[in-house]
């Protein structure tokens, strides 16, 4: 079981890589993982633009793939943006989300609907997907080389 858990992390780490380098590729500034503090308590965004100083783009990188699982991992989105939100006013937020039940993506866009959320996108494993998942999402949030 160990090691099974434990190949299933190294593919969402996978994932979330392929997601950076992407954001890395069309964006102005450069992203990386950055945590910030609100109120005592730490958080951490998976991609945050620019690599110092005040936070203007941050993008959480998010996988559900299993249907229970909705509820909790987008409440989880909508309290990092809320967070980032107070600790940065004028940043902007987005999510990039892989889940596997195209028929209720839906479900997730109005779960995620939020002041506090500037974009959601979804991608597939497939680079190409990763690609046009990284490419809208800076084209909504500002920061693509256009």
């Amino acid at each position: 079981m160990a090691f099974i858990d434990k190949e299933i992390r190294k593919g969402k780490g996978r994932w979330e890589r392929k997601i950076i380098e992407a954001l890395n590729s069309f964006a102005l500034s450069r992203f990386k993982k950055r945590s910030f503090a609100v109120g005592g308590e730490r958080f951490e965004l998976d991609a945050a633009a620019p690599t110092s100083g005040e936070i203007e783009l941050g993008v959480d990188v998010k996988r559900i793939e299993a249907r229970r699982d909705i509820h909790k991992r987008c409440d989880e989105i909508v309290n990092k943006a809320a967070k980032l939100k107070s600790a940065f006013p004028m940043s902007k937020f987005g999510a990039v989300v892989y889940y596997p039940f195209l028929d209720e993506h839906v479900n997730i866009q109005n779960r995620l609907r939020s002041g506090n959320i500037d974009s959601v996108v979804f991608a597939s494993q497939e680079d190409e997907s990763i690609e046009n998942a990284a490419r809208m999402l800076l084209s909504i949030l500002g920061g693509s080389r256009k």
